[in-house]
């Protein structure tokens, strides 16, 4: 993360440094090793693509959780439901809850949610954060699970859908806004299959 950027002192006397994107690296302007945070399973073979929409992580007002409300009452004039995976703000939750759109699925153990995106037909996966995340292995799960990506383009998640594909970024002062109209024009897009995997960040460490 983004912790460290007032220790340089600390940092220049490491050995090796290793950072989780180019972004991060970029960010902190210091030479180092790129190790991307892998899955602990392979993907499936070719899933898939569903159509339903869903935001998964945590529902935090750092990872956009302050934006679900009105990007779910948008998609309910579309006919459409916001499916929520994760555990977060329990405010936020209640708001999200009450709504007659959503499905909010809570808490979901570590490794098992590009198989529950399948189980439900996700399509899309909104990653509507508004601070710079050092990867985001949310991404890599919904690819995994063969579903687009929706984000504002800030920090590693707008880097590596700008370099990979398999979804689209809006400016990160759109808003709710910004998200629902890369729904409403979302397109047929390729889905990367060249995901990082764990045994593959192992071995680069190693």
């Amino acid at each position: 993360d983004l912790t460290l950027l007032d220790q340089r002192p600390f940092l220049e006397s490491a050995k090796a440094l290793v950072f989780a994107s180019p972004y991060l690296r970029d960010r902190y302007q210091l030479p180092g090793e790129v190790i991307a945070p892998g899955l602990s399973g392979a993907p499936a073979a070719s899933p898939a693509r569903g159509q339903a929409i869903a935001f998964a992580g945590a529902v935090q007002l750092h990872k956009g959780g302050k934006l679900l409300p009105d990007i779910a009452n948008a998609l309910h004039q579309r006919g459409k439901i916001l499916h929520v995976f994760g555990r977060g703000d329990g405010d936020l939750l209640h708001t999200l809850r009450a709504l007659p759109n959503v499905k909010v699925h809570g808490y979901y153990t570590a490794g098992a949610l590009p198989s529950l995106l399948r189980r439900h037909g996700i399509g899309l996966v909104l990653v509507p954060s508004i601070v710079p995340e050092s990867f985001c292995l949310t991404i890599s799960e919904a690819w995994a699970a063969g579903a687009a990506v929706a984000a504002l383009d800030i920090g590693a998640q707008g880097e590596r859908i700008r370099q990979h594909g398999g979804g689209w970024v809006t400016p990160l002062d759109s808003g709710a806004e910004g998200i629902v109209r890369l729904i409403d024009q979302q397109t047929q897009i390729a889905i990367p299959t060249d995901i990082p995997l764990a045994r593959d960040a192992a071995r680069a460490y190693l």
